[in-house]
């Protein structure tokens, strides 16, 4: 086992990295997708039928069924906190009535869905989309960095991020992008890539980030960025930056989280990829977990766990539990009725 390093959080908080992993997901429980009208005199109705929904990420499924004439436009709804819905897909019904509407199957757990139409709606339904692997571990195994606030980035927002690769070795950019995509999967937010940059985050300092660009992802020396200061022993930090006086689609108070910085020691060289062994995929996804406002846990069968193991680099089932209930299935982040306040970074 190689000498493991420790690894640090934060808010803007900092991650380290060190050897030990092994992964998981919330669980997820089958369920029958069957939206049944609801229909009223004089009003259109939709019939919708499918076969019980469980599905791996990504696998295409569709949501068909027949409206009657009158209905210009059936959407497919999810239900984001409860008593809350937003429009995921539309359609258009034929000359016959019929209509197909994707579902979301992008983002892993379980959810609730309706079809609406003119005037009416069918009865809620659940979804239950599956990793593509069997995450290890327990649902209970995570921890935030910030405990006496709800700490989470804005799902309403995409969030931008780059990638200062020049002291980085061959394939880091696609890994990085491996690793937010899975991280998309487990949270529901939605990353996208604007490019590289020079930037080389330090704690409190994201000014610095071009306006497009919440994340920056950078391979330095230790000497050049403050966020390994106190912090030499780690081979790499990942730091969210929050700023405070929100709420939650609930209702309840929260932290915003409006950007993060993950800094990985160049000298640290491990393979690239995700596969078994010390990778960079197990980097990259321990310190964005970090971002996301994760803590460490205990249980080497996290990603989250402050030591690099030899395993496939994957989020368990603390991992994704802990990134699905802080992340988009919350609802959007708006600010309170007082100006937010200025916010503070956390480093692990």
């Amino acid at each position: 086992m190689l000498k493991v390093l420790r690894r640090a959080l934060g808010f803007p908080s900092v991650g380290d990295v060190i050897l030990g992993r092994t992964p998981k997901h919330v669980a997820l429980v089958s369920v029958a997708l069957v939206l049944v009208a609801i229909t009223a005199p004089g009003q259109a109705a939709v019939t919708v039928s499918a076969a019980p929904i469980s599905v791996v990420v990504n696998t295409a499924r569709s949501v068909t069924g027949t409206a009657d004439k009158g209905s210009t436009t059936v959407a497919l709804q999810q239900e984001t906190v409860p008593g809350l819905w937003r429009t995921v897909a539309t359609d258009t019904p034929a000359t016959d009535g019929s209509f197909s509407l994707a579902m979301p199957t992008w983002w892993l757990g379980q959810r609730n869905y309706r079809v609406v139409t003119t005037g009416q709606q069918s009865a809620v339904t659940k979804l239950t989309v599956k990793p593509s692997y069997t995450p290890a571990g327990r649902a209970s195994e995570y921890d935030y960095m910030v405990h006496s606030t709800i700490a989470r980035w804005d799902p309403c927002q995409t969030i931008g991020w780059r990638v200062n690769a020049a002291q980085a070795t061959a394939g880091a950019l696609a890994d990085a992008k491996t690793a937010f995509r899975r991280l998309s999967e487990a949270t529901g937010f939605r990353f996208v890539y604007r490019g590289t940059t020079s930037v080389i985050p330090k704690l409190d300092s994201h000014d610095s980030y071009p306006r497009d660009t919440q994340i920056v992802v950078a391979w330095i020396r230790k000497t050049q960025s403050n966020l390994f200061k106190g912090q030499m022993e780690a081979d790499a930090i990942g730091s969210p930056y929050y700023l405070m006086g929100y709420h939650n689609g609930d209702g309840s108070d929260a932290y915003r989280i409006s950007s993060g910085a993950v800094v990985i020691d160049s000298r640290f060289r491990v393979p690239g990829g995700f596969g078994s062994g010390l990778t960079r995929g197990d980097i990259l996804l321990h310190e964005l977990g970090h971002v996301m406002g994760l803590g460490h846990v205990n249980a080497g069968s996290e990603m989250m766990n402050p030591y690099m193991t030899r395993g496939v680099a994957r989020y368990g089932k603390g991992d994704l539990a802990g990134l699905e209930k802080h992340g988009a299935e919350m609802g959007c982040l708006y600010a309170g009725s007082s100006k937010a306040t200025a916010g503070r970074a956390v480093i692990h």
